[in-house]
């Protein structure tokens, strides 16, 4: 989009920067719609250039990837907690019938 505005303005059309501002906000899908309202609710639309908007946007990625890393490392150390010294995990040495409970449990 912004490719677009700069050859817009390259031949002379007068594009207003909030205009451009409000065209990319209205553009994001759906699921950004909470990062579009907090952007609306705190900055001043008028004075906001591009360049800020696409700094805010980029910060939140950033921000969504570093939780996202944290619960992936977590479920991959479960996993590796679960499996004992000799690579195995708990339930392959477990009776038939599953948590200690097999032929001949009492």
């Amino acid at each position: 989009m912004t490719e677009t505005v700069n050859q817009m303005r390259k031949y002379g059309d007068d594009v207003p920067e909030k205009k451009v501002v409000e065209k990319m906000l209205r553009s994001l899908p759906k699921k950004y719609d909470h990062i579009v309202a907090a952007i609306e609710e705190s900055k001043d639309l008028v004075v906001l250039t591009t360049d800020e908007l696409l700094g805010s946007l980029f910060s939140h990625e950033d921000r969504m990837k570093r939780y996202k890393d944290p619960v992936e490392n977590a479920f991959y150390s479960k996993l590796q907690l679960s499996k004992n010294k000799y690579g195995r995990s708990s339930s392959e040495f477990s009776n038939k019938g599953g948590f200690n409970r097999g032929q001949g449990a009492v």
